[in-house]
């Protein structure tokens, strides 16, 4: 009886120092490097969106039974004028060869990715909306700010729903033989 009457001011002492310490830190927002580094090797957060014909698309369905390329653009010139989503569209049948499934994303309304569709004409792909940014956030692919600001990324996931490779933040689009390298090692 009297340990249990010494443990309370105990654990109200070192709950009173734990609350001290966090409360005296100061917050730094992650690099891109760090980011990228923390989210290798975490399983893939699940979702479910709407394709660009506003069909209900559950990255379940995929992740643990295929490879995965999760791709996040910007959407402020459409779809059909991005870099990345050009790249993967030329590679598709490389990067599909063995089953792979390619997904892109961003915060347009699947009437802005169906306009894309047409302009540019098909993408062998999903093109998913995120308009309340709730996925990219999830993902790491929003950058602090108000309004938030979408930072454009590339995500390989492997067979056991693992992000196994990512650049997030980056200036230039991932090219074919950077994601094929990263595919064949994923699992």
């Amino acid at each position: 009886m009297r340990y249990r009457i010494l443990c309370l001011p105990l654990a109200a002492g070192l709950i009173a120092a734990l609350l001290y310490y966090k409360s005296n830190q100061t917050y730094r927002p992650l690099t891109s490097e760090e980011r990228a580094a923390v989210q290798s090797q975490q399983p893939a957060p699940m979702f479910t969106l709407h394709d660009q014909r506003s069909q209900p698309f559950k990255l379940g369905r995929y992740a643990g039974r295929h490879k995965l390329v999760v791709a996040f653009f910007d959407p402020a010139d459409g779809a059909d004028l991005n870099p990345q989503l050009q790249i993967l569209k030329d590679g598709f049948a490389r990067l599909t060869a063995h089953g792979e499934k390619i997904i892109a994303i961003s915060s347009a309304t699947p009437y802005a990715n169906r306009k894309a569709f047409e302009r540019g004409g098909d993408f062998p792909f999903h093109i998913l909306s995120d308009a309340d940014h709730s996925v990219q956030t999830q993902w790491g692919c929003v950058a602090a700010g108000e309004p938030p600001k979408m930072l454009p990324a590339v995500f390989v996931i492997d067979r056991a729903g693992i992000i196994h490779w990512s650049e997030v933040g980056g200036n230039e689009p991932v090219s074919i033989e950077k994601l094929e390298t990263e595919l064949a090692k994923a699992r």
